[in-house]
């Protein structure tokens, strides 16, 4: 048996760590993710965004807490930290397609027209299993991609 732990192992005992270092008992996730929706529903982005940086931190390996972050960043224009968000959404699993296109939206703004269409290209694999939301998702994915195109070719 390996003694060697897997980096999903490490983020867990790190997250971990920072729970038992902020006296946040994991019961306490689930309401504070509630609060933190609540605050976003009510336009108050840059609350909602300390309480689900918060959260991220505590559960380094929930995609549903990245996206969230990415989403309240998003809203208040931080692009650069919402595509960042974005891509750990990514990394740490998650299954939405519409995550790489609010990357991909975010990265245009940055003018980062390359990250942005890798993003697009990640929506469009994500985007066969989308069900009744594909003629949206598709749909935006090509109007993106027009947008990335037309950007990058004025550069």
């Amino acid at each position: 048996m390996s003694t060697t732990m897997s980096a999903r192992e490490q983020l867990n005992q790190a997250a971990a760590a920072v729970r038992e270092s902020l006296d946040f008992p994991a019961e306490y996730m689930e309401p504070a993710y509630r609060h933190a929706v609540l605050l976003y529903n009510h336009g108050r982005y840059d609350e909602a965004a300390k309480v689900f940086a918060l959260l991220a931190a505590c559960d380094t390996g929930n995609p549903v807490l990245w996206k969230a972050l990415g989403s309240v960043h998003k809203m208040t224009g931080n692009h650069d930290e919402a595509a960042a968000a974005y891509r750990l959404a990514v990394a740490t699993g998650i299954n939405d397609p519409w995550v790489p296109v609010h990357a991909a939206e975010c990265l245009l703004h940055l003018r980062n027209f390359d990250d942005a269409r890798s993003a697009l290209k990640d929506a469009e694999l994500a985007a066969a299993g989308a069900g009744s939301d594909a003629v949206i998702l598709k749909n935006r994915i090509g109007a993106l991609m027009k947008s990335v195109d037309a950007n990058a070719s004025a550069v």
